[in-house]
């Protein structure tokens, strides 16, 4: 298959944990706690993600896909709005945001657009992300 003929990946819950799922490191790409091989990590809100390069870098058109999906992603958009996709479409909670925001961070399609030490002062207290121009994948 072409990779213009390949079908776009749908924002939903169950595609996000797939994608988060196959990235996480396997019991035998860690010794002593740390990965052995390159990684990437998101950083989330609540909890930071080291992800396997190499498989991140396979989900990259899926996560951009997903990502593409979200309200206004090319200007500066609130964690709190990231629950609904541009159609209105309520698609996941607090926890499945933060890991396709973790997921975008490590890829480099998402950026958070101020320091961490910012975001108290901004609505609930939560981050606010762009989509980026160009991935750290697609510069490789």
């Amino acid at each position: 298959m072409k990779k213009d003929d390949r079908k776009l990946m749908k924002l939903s819950v169950e595609n996000v944990q797939n994608v988060v799922r196959d990235c996480l490191f396997n019991e035998d790409e860690v010794k002593d706690g740390s990965p052995i091989c390159d990684f990437e990590v998101g950083l989330g809100v609540v909890h930071n993600f080291c992800f396997h390069a190499g498989r991140l870098a396979q989900h990259n058109d899926d996560i951009l896909d997903m990502i593409n999906q979200l309200p206004d992603i090319e200007n500066k958009t609130s964690f709190l709005s990231l629950c609904m996709t541009s159609e209105g479409v309520q698609w996941g909670e607090h926890k499945d945001i933060e890991q396709l925001v973790a997921l975008g961070i490590a890829s480099g399609n998402l950026e958070y657009c101020y320091p961490r030490e910012m975001w108290p002062m901004l609505p609930g207290s939560l981050p606010v992300v762009v989509k980026t121009v160009k991935s750290k994948n697609k510069e490789m």
